[in-house]
């Protein structure tokens, strides 16, 4: 079967390596879609000390292959839940695998999605309603997941402002969830493509992070009552000081975008106005039907993918989604 292996330094290659079997409590997933992420890019691609492994960690497909007594069927359509646990521990026990000591990840610590085939733990195996489109199943995890659950935890209301900064894919998808919820959004990023994109999606108004007038238009557009909750989706220090900055009172703030460092001032930003941060990098399986609802809710939700690419142009598809203008860029296994 043929598998992307990255290489560091922006380079990957198209291989053939021995083709997957399933085992006890694994499935074998014929790849339909697979998106490029930027973790991907950033930790993977993009680093000159090679890590030699098949990327893929938000991927959909088709169970062709399954050991004796699984509850997964072949011909069953599913998506797949990236993280792995112990299955033990606490965290584990509660769903909140991501929290484990010992997690793992396929496309990150193990081989993903950007493959013919995929071995997947049964476990993380979620079936995909008959429609529900691949292309808004692929988008389930990353796209969709983490804002529902940032934007869940923090309460996001009816009529609320919310400040989305960064309109990479993720943030595109917190625009989707938070008009999903009734929300008046506002979308922050320096590319033209994706402020329109957003726009699209239904952002209510859309802003060039770099504008000297940034504060004045956020006064303006929330009559003077500022962001109630902002979305980091960029993982830049800047992008967390603007939605910090134009936090309203008891304002919430959650933490999406991987970032290494931000310069916080606990006094003014969130003393005196009794703001709140939060984070998490991922959702539970038990939100799933939530996020069904999301999908079935929002139909422009598919218009977040604007590039295709067969899995033998990943290279080409790699480099597209590094130059950032885009939506979610998919490889296709048909």
């Amino acid at each position: 079967m043929k598998a992307v292996k990255l290489l560091g330094n922006c380079k990957l290659e198209i291989r053939d390596v021995d083709k997957v079997k399933a085992r006890k409590g694994w499935v074998v997933v014929k790849m339909r879609a697979s998106a490029i992420c930027g973790t991907d890019l950033h930790l993977f691609y993009e680093q000159p000390t090679p890590a030699v492994f098949t990327p893929g960690h938000e991927f959909m497909g088709e169970v062709v292959e399954t050991a004796s007594d699984t509850r997964i069927k072949p011909s069953q359509r599913v998506t797949v839940y990236a993280p792995i646990g112990c299955g033990a521990c606490e965290f584990c026990q509660k769903g909140e695998i991501t929290l484990c000591s010992e997690v793992g990840s396929l496309g990150i610590t193990l081989d993903g999605g950007d493959a013919e085939f995929a071995l997947v733990p049964e476990s993380c195996c979620l079936p995909v309603p008959d429609d529900i489109t691949d292309e808004a199943a692929v988008l389930v995890g990353d796209v969709i997941g983490v804002p529902w659950t940032q934007l869940r935890r923090v309460g996001a209301q009816i009529h609320e402002f919310v400040a989305v900064s960064g309109l990479g894919p993720l943030g595109l998808g917190a625009v989707i969830v938070a008009k999903y919820l009734g929300c008046r959004v506002i979308g922050v990023d320096i590319k033209p493509y994706r402020l329109e994109l957003a726009r699209r999606l239904g952002a209510d108004i859309v802003m060039d992070a770099r504008s000297p007038d940034l504060r004045q238009a956020v006064g303006e557009f929330t009559k003077g009552q500022n962001i109630n909750v902002g979305v980091e989706c960029a993982g830049k220090e800047e992008s967390l000081s603007f939605l910090l900055d134009n936090a309203a009172k008891w304002g919430r703030i959650c933490l999406v975008g991987e970032n290494g460092k931000a310069t916080i001032r606990p006094s003014c930003d969130f003393l005196r106005r009794n703001l709140t941060m939060i984070g998490s990098t991922y959702f539970t399986v038990a939100e799933y039907h939530n996020i069904l609802r999301v999908l079935y809710a929002m139909p422009n939700v598919g218009e977040i993918v604007t590039h295709r690419f067969p899995l033998i142009e990943a290279a080409l598809a790699f480099e597209t989604f590094r130059e950032g203008n885009t939506g979610k860029v998919l490889l296709l296994g048909y």
